[in-house]
């Protein structure tokens, strides 16, 4: 079982993909480490994305390089475990670190529930996505019950961003336009609109997120000029596509009700309104 082996490793390395799902997820497992007075290591290959985030339980633990001496790695999410030669156990989300506990009848604390809390928040856009049932909402509530900071999580979450966001948002707003009877909302953007506004594309998404605030808008998209022959594209969906095949086809990383993914092309308007017209059949 994944609990004997942790509880017979003598260091273990924790390695987060880039993310506050498994920041999160990782920081709840950490804290049972801790419990369990063992030598632990958190490594995010991004650490620094997340270090305003203070309601997140052990957030500046996080560090860029490989623990050298782990026995057991727990790989959370898609984080790159490709340099590690101990064994590994791995876990898909929070979802799945909260269930390995309840099945372990390990006792969660209040550090524990407040990051798997933060985990499930963000992964869920505040419960606003249409995958949100009443799974998640019985899980966070116990949380709760467990002692998690939520209202704390939240205000991190959902209150704060940068001034760099701020004016990326102001941008893509401005730039929207709407195609396919207003079913879908798209804006191009270049690498000097992110440099103008001290932004980068992760910032791209509360602009999308107020695009679909439109009634008939079903479909958000950003597409960004990376290079002359490749753009980056953000979408996030109101509901569901009915055939989601066609994301697949482009690679593309999906979680929640959003997707990413980079595109191959000699002609952006022609991407674009091939893009578009694919979402349009879609919905």
């Amino acid at each position: 079982m994944n609990i004997e082996k942790i509880q017979s490793a003598h260091h273990i390395q924790i390695v987060a993909a880039a993310s506050l799902d498994a920041i999160g997820a990782a920081g709840a497992l950490y804290t049972y480490i801790m419990t369990l007075h063992k030598k632990a290591s958190l490594q995010c290959s991004e650490p620094e994305r997340f270090v305003y985030f203070e309601a997140m339980p052990w957030i500046t633990q996080f560090r860029r390089t490989f623990a050298s001496a782990s026995d057991l790695a727990l790989i959370i999410g898609d984080a790159d475990d490709s340099l590690l030669a101990c064994e590994k156990l791995y876990f898909k989300d929070a979802y799945e670190v909260y269930g390995f506990m309840q099945r372990s009848e390990i006792k969660i604390n209040l550090k524990m529930a407040t990051a798997l809390y933060c985990s499930i928040a963000s992964h869920q856009d505040a419960f606003r996505s249409i995958q949100s049932d009443g799974m998640e909402f019985a899980i966070v509530a116990r949380l709760i019950e467990l002692g998690a900071l939520h209202r704390e999580c939240n205000r991190y979450l959902f209150m704060h961003g940068s001034l760099g966001a701020l004016r990326l948002k102001a941008k893509t707003l401005s730039r929207m336009q709407l195609f396919a009877d207003a079913k879908v909302a798209a804006v191009q953007l270049k690498p000097s609109d992110l440099e103008s506004c001290g932004a980068d594309f992760r910032d791209i998404w509360s602009g999308l997120e107020d695009m679909l605030s439109l009634v008939s808008v079903k479909a958000a998209v950003a597409i960004f000029e990376e290079t002359s022959r490749h753009v980056k594209t953000a979408l996030l969906f109101k509901g569901p596509p009915r055939n989601g095949e066609w994301l697949q086809a482009y690679n593309a990383c999906i979680e929640g009700s959003r997707a990413e993914f980079v595109h191959e092309t000699d002609d952006v308007m022609l991407f674009q309104r091939s893009l578009i017209e694919t979402i349009h059949k879609e919905f």
